[in-house]
């Protein structure tokens, strides 16, 4: 008879009273049920244990997943898993795990209506302040802000590693007018003070002016 086997690195194979370990075409004589005697031809193929190492850097907070296990802290760690020949194989992962950046963004801070904002973040090398509306830039660690309404604005910040956090900063606007003042009296003379007539209040507070002569 002849037999074709094929066994994981490691294992071995009985034939008659003889072991086999490694890959061979091996010829047995035995005893057949018979009495008689019966030539064993074997085919034997070893496969190998697989190893594989892998280099994975994270950032905090990541992780990584090996078979049924997970990672989250920097180490060297093995598993051993079943590849598809059947036989074990081990996966060697060694991981870097890099720190978030640490973020510093301004105060909030509270404008009149109209009025603009410097917003500063520090921290990484990289910025992407979002929304986008009423900033002078979306990128960078200096902005400025002149929102009409208040809003709340955050900015991502990705270090060296590829790693990001995020800050946010509310700019409060007063809308508040004030008090509206005309003045009783003025004098057109060309000497540069009070040659004109004006209404003083914030000028974001006047919806119309109606021009009515006499």
């Amino acid at each position: 008879t002849s037999q074709t086997v094929t066994m994981c690195n490691g294992d071995s194979l009985l034939v008659g009273s003889t072991y086999y370990t490694t890959t061979g075409n091996y010829t047995n004589l035995l005893i057949a049920t018979n009495g008689c005697d019966s030539t064993v031809t074997t085919n034997l193929t070893e496969s190998p244990v697989i190893t594989f190492t892998q280099n994975i850097v994270l950032c905090a907070g990541g992780s990584v997943t090996v078979g049924s296990s997970t990672y989250t802290s920097i180490g060297n760690y093995t598993n051993v898993l079943v590849s598809s020949n059947g036989c074990d194989s081990t996966v060697i992962t060694n991981l870097t795990v890099h720190p978030l950046p640490i973020v510093s963004v301004s105060p909030d801070v509270t404008i009149a209506i109209g009025s603009s904002t410097t917003l500063t973040a520090t921290g990484g090398g990289s910025y992407s302040w979002s929304p986008t509306n009423d900033l002078s830039s979306t990128t960078g660690g200096t902005v400025t802000a002149n929102p009409f309404i208040t809003t709340n604005y955050c900015v991502t910040v990705t270090d060296t590693n590829g790693c990001m956090d995020t800050a946010c900063v509310t700019v409060n606007v007063d809308t508040r007018c004030g008090e509206l003042f005309v003045p009783n009296a003025f004098s057109p003379n060309g000497d540069g003070s009070d040659d004109e007539l004006k209404v003083y209040i914030n000028e974001y507070c006047i919806l119309s002016l109606i021009h009515i002569s006499e």
